[in-house]
């Protein structure tokens, strides 16, 4: 897999030709190699095909001598003893560099010109030529240190790694992603801890409407149509009183909960882009060579922001729904066992729907980030040279250029839609069946009780505090399925 992968795509031998092995082996002997790399330009940044060669106590440089001939050709040797090396100079360049082999009394010994595919089997070679020489030096055998190093092995490894590196990004390792996010609230320790609490305060109140309103209804107006309760208004406004109490308490701590994470996400998003800008000052330029300019403002800019809303509000909704959860469901098996196993049943099902539904859409969320980078990118080469477009006439063609961009999120916009909007009736509706099952078998149970004057069945308050319970359960489980999407668009951000 890996050898057709390497001589389809990337054009090159996956492996020392037999010609140049051979021409080792002359020059080294009875060496042992460890390392190899592919240079695939010449002095005159032509593209061609030379080999580095790591044995114990020698680099071989070997160039094609005379022209190919049948697929083959004569190799030339260069043999240069480790201890005789100063050091090897890798110099970077935006689209090839160098390796320079400097002897100790400063002369140049041998270089080698190389494109960026090649970088990282050449850097793999300069370490361990390195570390050889520094053991040859202080009297050490070198099979100590590479005994475990397989030079095919590594070759194919440092080759693919780029390959495997945007293999992975398509994998985005969802739950390291968030558990990196949550350590930047360490430092704000107090006011997380405030804003949890306030959740689980807003949790507890959310659950008291449904149990005041079956009271008004078993407590107050039934018992009222017999006059068995004594001063029924009194009691009417007392639940009704109660009712504003609760939903005012809940709105106040909602704003608080708010106020105070907003600004916490704030100064964490300040924190992010400041440390992403500094990290960027310390980047080599083949790094900025190779990323558009879009992806890298869109890092600073719309990705920090994206943290921002998910630290601000999807941690502590997630909490809040998780919490609302659990208290409605023991709230329901607490009234009525039966009818909540039948809002409970469907819960596993309803998790591995929204485990796949949130695979999916991670997969498309990244798409459109990677071509909103790509458009963002036309903006950010354009404009800045706009005197430049004018100068030349390119008005069209980068107009063009952008449109081409533009569509291309656009198509990725409406992947993703066509899943989201397909899924999402999908559960309501699942949701609806659900309920219509609850008032199927719970309704006879209230009519039972009207009939018998209350000797069986269920009372028709607790019947309605159960449906608002029921409802308020599927409200956060409704939420957590929307949340995926919050998840998923912070977790490509930050990934």
């Amino acid at each position: 897999m890996t050898t057709s992968f390497l001589q389809t795509f990337f054009h090159q031998p996956d492996q020392l030709p037999p010609e140049v092995q051979a021409a080792v082996q002359r020059a080294i002997g009875s060496e042992r190699i460890h390392a190899f790399a592919m240079s695939d330009l010449d002095a005159h940044l032509q593209f061609s095909q030379s080999w580095l060669v790591l044995s114990d106590a020698h680099l071989v440089l070997l160039q094609p001598e005379g022209a190919w001939q049948n697929g083959s050709t004569a190799w030339l040797p260069r043999k240069v003893p480790l201890r005789n090396i100063e050091k090897l100079e890798l110099l970077s360049g935006l689209s090839s560099s160098r390796l320079n082999v400097v002897g100790t009394e400063k002369t140049l010994l041998a270089s080698a010109q190389f494109t960026r595919r090649q970088s990282r089997t050449i850097g793999n070679l300069q370490f361990i030529a390195e570390q050889l020489r520094e053991r040859l030096v202080a009297g050490k055998p070198p099979a100590a240190l590479v005994s475990e190093v397989d030079s095919q092995q590594e070759y194919h490894k440092a080759m693919l790694e780029s390959v495997e590196e945007a293999k992975a990004a398509l994998a985005v390792p969802k739950m390291g992603v968030i558990l990196r996010l949550v350590t930047y609230l360490k430092p704000h320790r107090k006011e997380v801890t405030i804003g949890l609490t306030l959740a689980w305060v807003l949790t507890l109140l959310q659950l008291l409407p449904p149990y005041l309103t079956g009271a008004l209804i078993d407590k107050i107006l039934r018992p009222a149509e017999s006059g068995q309760i004594a001063n029924p208004w009194f009691w009417l406004w007392v639940v009704i009183g109660s009712l504003a109490a609760v939903w005012g308490t809940a709105e106040f701590t909602s704003f608080l909960r708010l106020r105070i994470m907003a600004i916490t996400g704030e100064k964490i998003a300040t924190q992010l882009r400041e440390q992403i800008y500094a990290h960027m000052q310390k980047l080599s330029l083949s790094f900025f060579a190779s990323r558009s300019t879009g992806s890298l403002i869109t890092r600073i800019s719309s990705d920090t922001d994206r943290l921002w809303d998910f630290i601000t509000f999807g941690i502590i909704e997630i909490v809040v729904s998780v919490l609302q959860i659990i208290g409605v469901a023991v709230a329901l098996l607490f009234m009525d066992i039966s009818l909540a196993a039948l809002v409970l049943l469907p819960l596993p099902l309803m998790t591995w729907l929204f485990y796949r539904h949130s695979k999916k859409i991670q997969v498309l969320f990244l798409r459109i980030w990677r071509k909103w980078s790509a458009m963002t990118g036309v903006l950010s080469d354009v404009i800045p040279g706009m005197r430049v477009v004018k100068a030349f006439a390119q008005e069209q063609h980068e107009n063009d250029r952008f449109q081409t961009k533009s569509k291309a999120v656009e198509a990725e916009a409406d992947r993703l839609h066509y899943e989201w909007t397909r899924f999402w009736p999908t559960m309501v509706m699942l949701m609806h069946l659900c309920s219509l099952i609850v008032w199927a078998v719970g309704a006879p149970r209230v009519l039972r009780h009207v009939l018998s004057n209350g000797a069986e069945g269920m009372p028709l308050g607790v019947f309605i505090a159960f449906t608002g319970y029921m409802w308020m359960f599927w409200e956060p489980v409704r939420h957590l399925g929307m949340m995926s999407r919050t998840v998923n668009r912070a977790t490509t951000s930050a990934s």
